[in-house]
C-alpha cells in the first residue's frame, strides 16, 4: 500500500506529461511538423491574404513575394516624391521640403514592415533552436514557465506580422486611391506642381502616412497584450530611431510649409475615412448602395 500524500489523481497527469515530452523529444520531426510549421504557414498565409490579396487580388504565397509587392507600392509613393523635388529644382526650397516631409512617413512605414516580418520570423527560427530545452523544461513544474515563456515568444512574433499586415493592407489600398486621383502622368505632373503640393490630396497623403506609421507601431503592442510576451518596440523602435535625425532636419521649415495648408487638414482626413470605408466595404464584398 502506497502510503503518503501521492494520490491518482497527482500522479496520472505528471506522468502523461512526462511521456508527452518524451515522445516530443524522441525525434525533431515531431515539433517541426507539428509547431514551427503550421505556425509558419498560418502567419505566411494570413500576411499575404491581408497585405496583397485585399489590396490587388494577387495569389501571393510567400512573404518575400509579398515583401515585393510592398516595395513596388511604396516605391511609386517615393517615385512621386522624387518628381516633386526635381520638378521643384533646387531654387524652389518649399517644394524640396514638401517631398522630403511627404516620403518620410512612407519610409519609416517601408522599414518598420520590413523589420517586423524579419522578427516574427526569426523569433520562430530562435524559439526552434532551442525547443528540445523548452520540452524538457515543461515537464516539471518549478522550470514550467521556461516553455510558457518560448510559446508566447512565438505567438507574440505571428500576432505581430498579422497585425502589421493589417496595418499595411490598409495602407496600400488607400494609397492606390490617393495616386489614382494625382495629376501625374508618365511624363511628370499635369498641372503647376505648386498646385498641388499643400493641396487637400496633398495633406490626405501625408496624413495617411503618418496614420499608418501609427497602425504598425500598435502591432506589436496588440501582439504584446493578447500573446502576454514582455517585448519592448525592438526592430519598430530602430527604425523610428534611425529616421528622427532627418525629421528634425527638416522640421522648421517644415512647419513653416505645413502652416500655409492647415486649412486643409480636416478635409484630408476625411477623405482618408472614406477611402477606408471602401476599402473595408471591398475586402468584405459589400457593393455601394444601388449597385446589383
Amino acid at each position: 500500500m502506497i502510503r503518503g500524500d501521492l494520490s491518482i489523481q497527482m500522479l496520472v497527469p505528471r506522468i502523461m506529461i512526462i511521456t508527452l515530452c518524451s515522445v516530443a523529444l524522441n525525434g525533431a520531426d515531431l515539433y517541426w511538423e507539428w509547431v514551427y510549421q503550421p505556425a509558419y504557414d498560418a502567419m505566411n498565409q494570413l500576411a499575404t491574404a491581408l497585405v496583397v490579396k485585399s489590396s490587388t487580388g494577387l495569389d501571393v504565397r510567400t512573404l518575400s513575394g509579398m515583401l515585393g509587392t510592398v516595395e513596388e507600392r511604396i516605391l511609386r509613393m517615393l517615385l512621386i516624391c522624387k518628381t516633386i523635388w526635381e520638378e521643384g529644382g533646387f531654387t524652389s526650397l518649399g517644394l524640396i521640403v514638401a517631398a522630403a516631409i511627404l516620403a518620410l512617413p512612407f519610409l519609416f512605414v517601408w522599414g518598420i514592415f520590413m523589420a517586423f516580418v524579419l522578427e516574427g520570423v526569426f523569433k520562430l527560427l530562435a524559439i526552434t533552436a532551442v525547443a528540445p530545452l523548452l520540452v524538457i523544461c515543461a515537464a516539471f513544474q518549478p522550470t514550467r514557465g521556461f516553455a510558457t515563456s518560448g510559446t508566447r515568444i512565438v505567438l507574440g512574433g505571428v500576432m505581430t506580422v498579422v497585425f502589421a499586415a493589417v496595418a499595411m493592407g490598409f495602407t496600400l489600398s488607400v494609397l492606390d486611391t490617393f495616386i489614382a486621383k494625382m495629376p501625374i502622368g508618365p511624363d511628370g505632373f499635369k498641372v503647376d506642381i505648386s498646385q498641388w503640393v499643400l493641396s487637400k490630396d496633398y495633406w490626405a497623403a501625408f496624413i495617411l502616412g503618418f496614420v499608418s506609421v501609427l497602425f504598425h507601431l500598435k502591432a506589436a503592442t496588440l501582439a504584446a497584450n493578447i500573446s502576454g510576451a514582455s517585448d519592448g518596440p525592438g526592430a519598430a523602435a530602430a527604425v523610428v530611431a534611425g529616421g528622427m535625425s532627418a525629421l528634425a532636419a527638416v522640421k522648421g521649415a517644415g512647419m513653416a510649409v505645413a502652416s500655409r495648408g492647415t486649412g486643409f487638414a480636416r478635409d484630408a482626413a476625411g477623405a482618408i475615412g472614406r477611402a477606408g470605408r471602401a476599402n473595408h466595404d471591398r475586402i468584405w464584398g459589400i457593393k455601394p448602395t444601388g449597385e446589383n
